[in-house]
């Protein structure tokens, strides 16, 4: 995990071998001084007595990963009641600085001890020190959740690397929202028992632990005025969006917690200073509309619109209208006023849906106004432009709510985009949302994370650092993620961009939406294409190479076999879930057909149960998900026969 900032030179060349060839740095230290040698421990953690949270954590990391690697448990020892060991034992200790800049973090070696310091605050500065050493040295990988997904390459001798390393990561928000949380919707299922659930976030935090999510940034996004109907509905109705002159629709629309702003009244500035004064003024307010269609069609806001004269029912229905403008003009009269009263302060708002166009005719943005963009990942050109207008940025994408279960692994289209937007004015990443698709998407998952913690890497080198963790199999997984990476591009899904981004070249997906009436949008067909595109054909070449995978490897290693077992369990999954898609969607089914159905999506229902804890998939958010977006997994007749354990 290479640092963002450095403020101590490497004290030897052995990170630098570390990082290019991490499984033999272990043995490769300082002399006779050594962690672990010959499966036996030579050196002690020296602790306090009652450890504050953080270093509980930083110990049980580096506990949990060496003894996988050696098979050695290392002695604890009182930092009261011992502090000189014996001659030839290594000390290892953590140090917390509140000194250091917050998402601070250092690994260094002095003398005979190793020492792991973080930045004293709540958050896991001091694991992420030890991961930068198990990174590094040690060569661990964490492909998914839990054992299985945790590559550990093994050590009977782990050397004193010398280190004098201090890092940070550069983005100040790193965020991979995740599904866990959304156990149920609407009765979908609920299968796993309270502790089984548990242990799955519990796996998902460590993880994204693992890849330093965290945040020190004070922006702060999310739509920001769905309180506003009702607290200001019957005093102020002329703060909200007003609907097409003779048409049939009222406020509150869509909803209460979706109804617009009226841009052009420029008392909605003064509700907004004034709950921002409330708040103490602070160096940054949120100031992100809310989601849906229903903008304001009234005359004075859109005289702000360029080009003018546009569609009133084009503008309260759709995302088609072209709205940026109206809103840079808000953002810029309200910066000047807050700017007034704070002049530290900066506002923060997406740049989503009908005003997600950069700016025409030149306009631009005043400083201090920061930026969320929803792109799709192939939209450098769309960055740039919002850049160029002056915006501060950050990258809020749709990108993974792409093709439903299926293998959708756009590696180097996504993985560089993101590259570019880190040396463009990126300075926050916060995605939505991390599915748990980890059996098909789970390497796009990686690719991702990856880039957060070592951003000098490249999308090549992360796929083989990923391929690698199936030992004499990576080649025939190179080749099958290189096999869904070309599929997917001949798909060429739209992306969820605000609407739906259409890819640079047309593909199969678009066709099947054209031949069979599907839905424009992604956040649908994704799933209604899967009984199309993911033929008995098209999934026979996937396992073919997974079986290739399983002769390279042999019987050697039981975590490598499970590893290839994992990713055939996704393509076991998906063949599934197209039969019970296949009849679900059907608009009329005989009874064979709905008996079929039912049948079908009763095994599915078993079988999610089963990789859930594993996780293949997430088995419960899935079906949340399903329910929501209205695909037809679970029938009416298997809801009903389920059994509530989620309070066991």
């Amino acid at each position: 995990m290479r640092p963002l900032i450095v403020s101590i030179a490497i004290a030897c060349l052995a990170v630098t071998t570390a990082c290019s060839d991490p499984t033999q740095a272990a043995t490769a230290g300082t002399g006779d001084l050594f962690l672990v040698k010959d499966g036996k421990p030579r050196s002690v953690i020296v602790a306090p007595a009652q450890p504050s949270p953080q270093i509980q954590d930083a110990i049980d990391e580096l506990q949990y990963h060496l003894h996988r690697a050696s098979g050695v448990t290392l002695p604890i020892v009182d930092q009261t009641q011992s502090l000189a060991p014996a001659t030839g034992t290594l000390r290892i200790i953590f140090k917390e600085n509140k000194k250091l800049p917050a998402e601070t973090f250092q690994v260094k070696t002095q003398d005979d001890t190793l020492i792991f310091t973080g930045d004293g605050r709540d958050n896991s500065t001091l694991q992420w020190a030890v991961d930068h050493y198990l990174d590094t040295q040690l060569g661990v990988r964490w492909l998914w959740p839990g054992e299985v997904g945790t590559h550990v390459p093994k050590h009977a001798t782990v050397a004193l690397p010398q280190l004098d390393y201090t890092g940070r990561p550069t983005l100040e928000q790193r965020s991979l929202r995740t599904s866990l949380a959304k156990r149920s919707f609407k009765n979908s299922p609920i299968f796993l028992t309270q502790s089984e659930h548990e242990q799955g976030v519990q796996e998902t935090q460590a993880w994204l632990r693992r890849f330093q999510v965290g945040n020190r940034s004070r922006y702060r996004f999310g739509h920001a005025f769905s309180h506003w109907w009702g607290k200001y509905s019957e005093t102020h109705p002329d703060y909200f969006a007003v609907p097409p002159a003779g048409s049939k629709y009222q406020q509150p629309w869509p909803q209460p917690g979706r109804v617009k702003l009226r841009l052009g009244n420029e008392a909605i500035d003064d509700a907004i200073i004034a709950e921002w004064k409330t708040a103490g003024a602070p160096d940054n307010w949120n100031v992100c509309p809310n989601d849906g269609s229903g903008f304001d069609t009234s005359d004075v806001t859109r005289a702000l619109d360029d080009p003018p004269n546009q569609d009133p029912n084009l503008i309260w229905r759709t995302a088609k209208a072209k709205l940026t403008t109206r809103y840079i003009k808000f953002w810029n009269r309200l910066i000047v006023k807050m700017k007034k009263i704070n002049p530290n302060v900066q506002i923060s708002s997406y740049a989503y849906s009908a005003y997600r166009d950069p700016p025409m005719h030149g306009s631009e943005l005043l400083p201090g106004i920061v930026l969320g963009l929803v792109p799709s990942y192939w939209a450098q050109d769309h960055w740039q432009e919002w850049q160029r207008a002056g915006a501060m940025l950050f990258l809020r994408p749709n990108w993974w709510h792409t093709g439903g279960v299926a293998p959708v692994l756009p590696l180097h289209q996504q993985g560089e985009f993101f590259k570019f937007a880190q040396s463009h004015n990126m300075v926050g990443f916060d995605s939505d949302s991390l599915m748990g698709y980890w059996a098909t998407q789970g390497p796009m998952y990686y690719v991702i994370a990856r880039l957060m913690v070592r951003p000098e890497m490249s999308v090549d080198e992360i796929i083989n650092e990923y391929s690698s963790a199936f030992g004499k199999a990576a080649p025939e997984i190179k080749s099958y993620l290189s096999y869904w990476e070309n599929f997917t591009t001949e798909a060429a899904y739209p992306a969820p961009a605000g609407g739906a981004a259409e890819p640079v070249q047309p593909g199969l997906v678009n066709q099947l939406i054209t031949q069979h009436k599907l839905s424009a949008s992604p956040l649908a067909h994704g799933w209604q294409v899967i009984p199309y595109l993911y033929t008995d054909e098209v999934l026979k070449k996937g396992h073919a190479i997974l079986d290739q995978a399983d002769t390279s490897v042999g019987s050697d290693d039981s975590f490598v076999k499970q590893r290839i077992q994992f990713l055939r369990d996704g393509l076991i999954h998906l063949e599934l879930t197209r039969d019970v898609l296949q009849l679900g969607y059907l608009k009329q089914r005989t009874p064979e057909q709905q008996e079929e159905y039912e049948t079908r999506s009763a095994e599915l229902l078993q079988m999610r149960k089963v990789l859930t804890p594993k996780h293949v998939i997430w088995g419960e958010a899935e079906y949340a998900a399903e329910v929501r977006r209205r695909v037809p997994t679970i029938t009416e007749t298997t809801l009903a026969k389920q059994e509530e354990l989620s309070g066991l």
